[in-house]
């Protein structure tokens, strides 16, 4: 009897291949972001003393308070000022209230255009062996706005950051439910918004200086 080695199945091919485009993981929508690691921070202290105050909320917003709460812990442990006050602060002990406005925070998935031929191309090694499946481009965001005790503005701006990532079929991400997406770069960007905060901060303190 001739025996001839069997040829791999198309549709098994084919199922891998889906892998890249089934719908798992955190492929778009809002970042929960959980106590992520303090980044290291690159700033000057400026010996100034602060209170830090959020937007009112009717009710609880996880997304937002995630991100509020990252940024307010890192933002303590940077350096940047003395001393960061709460919402009941007192007047004449801070230099100025810093207002943190609507915080944003979300994720896209993007397939990767090589993905389909590589993986054609070598039978779903390309799979296997942690080929780039996608891109998740993680965005973040937060209005900040710094005034006087007394309600005199100083200085306003929003910080957008955006970071990229590939995901492979080992990342945690592709196979973590949607509502886990958890923002792998969280920590850096939110280092980057204090960072530009800081840059504000600077040439606010210049100008007054004059």
């Amino acid at each position: 009897m001739d025996r001839r080695p069997s040829a791999i199945s198309p549709s098994i091919v084919a199922s891998f291949l889906l892998v890249g485009l089934v719908s798992m993981g955190c492929q778009s929508g809002r970042i929960l972001i959980r106590d992520v690691p303090i980044e290291r921070v690159s700033v000057t202290p400026s010996g100034m003393r602060i209170a830090l105050v959020g937007l009112p909320r009717i009710e609880s917003n996880k997304y937002q308070d995630g991100l509020e709460n990252n940024f307010r812990n890192a933002l303590k442990r940077s350096g940047l000022f003395a001393a960061v006050e709460g919402p009941d602060f007192d007047a004449g002990e801070v230099d100025f209230v810093l207002r943190m406005g609507r915080g944003t925070s979300a994720s896209e998935r993007r397939v990767n255009l090589a993905y389909f031929p590589l993986a054609l191309g070598t039978l779903t090694l390309y799979i296997w062996f942690g080929g780039p499946i996608g891109t998740d481009i993680e965005f973040y965001g937060i209005e900040l706005s710094g005034h006087t005790p007394d309600g005199s503005p100083l200085f306003s701006f929003t910080s957008r950051q955006q970071r990229k990532h590939w995901v492979n079929f080992y990342s945690a991400e592709y196979w973590a439910a949607d509502a886990q997406c958890r923002g792998p770069n969280a920590g850096e960007a939110i280092a980057a918004m204090i960072e530009e905060l800081a840059t504000h901060v600077g040439h606010r303190t210049e100008a007054t200086a004059q």
